[in-house]
């Protein structure tokens, strides 16, 4: 998951799926790769919007906080 964050061919992929309309979702711990993706005006596609995702207390509930900065 962390290396997708700025992995350069996911980044394009997901920034061209999202000009041509297409649905650009993830879950679990997916959004990490959506972090850096921009529209056409070159904003985050994440801006505005509200996304669901682990919380601190979730992953700690979980043991997930020490294999997952």
């Amino acid at each position: 998951m962390l290396d997708l964050t700025n992995n350069s061919a996911s980044i394009s992929l997901a920034e061209q799926m999202w000009r041509d309309g297409k649905i650009v979702s993830a879950i679990c711990h997916g959004p990490e790769a959506l972090v850096n993706v921009k529209d056409l005006k070159v904003e985050n596609i994440l801006n505005a919007r509200k996304v669901a995702s682990f919380s601190n207390v979730e992953e700690e509930q979980v043991w997930m906080t020490k294999p997952i900065p």
